[in-house]
């Protein structure tokens, strides 16, 4: 609050943001993640972890403001990560008229473990034109995938 100026009264706009952040430490081939309701997903060997975000925002908030628990990955090589935004889990799908949903979404980040980053994001923006079709997109969607 205090770097965005926000005060908290009710006269101001009550912008926030969420976001996952990560630190990579070349020298260790350890991750720092903090995140404000945003996870952060690593998929090991076939297997996904997810690493939860802190229930806050960065911004204005009901909740007074506090610290953001910094976790501490270590990393092996293939490992997968990926911070996302809502909006793909959130849009509604032409056929069915319901959200996608978190769990899809992670079974496709499942699904692609293995391919090329560039072959994951055309499947990723496959699977999304093809869930969304002809409905109108409901949010920014952002899926940003990084391999060590």
């Amino acid at each position: 609050m205090k770097a965005l100026h926000q005060t908290g009264s009710k006269e101001e706009t009550k912008d926030s943001i969420d976001i996952g952040l990560c630190i990579i430490e070349n020298n260790t081939n350890a991750i720092q993640f903090a995140g404000a309701n945003r996870p952060l997903i690593m998929i090991r060997n076939g297997e996904l972890s997810e690493f939860k975000p802190d229930k806050m925002t960065i911004g204005i908030a009901p909740q007074e403001e506090k610290p953001f628990i910094n976790t501490i990955i270590d990393t092996i090589p293939g490992d997968s990560f990926y911070l996302f935004s809502d909006g793909f889990a959130d849009q509604f799908g032409e056929i069915t008229d319901k959200k996608f949903k978190y769990k899809q979404f992670k079974q496709i980040l499942l699904s692609v473990t293995g391919l090329s980053m560039a072959s994951q994001r055309e499947c990723l923006e496959y699977s999304f034109k093809e869930w969304k079709g002809r409905s109108q997109q409901c949010d920014d969607v952002l899926v940003f995938g990084f391999q060590v």
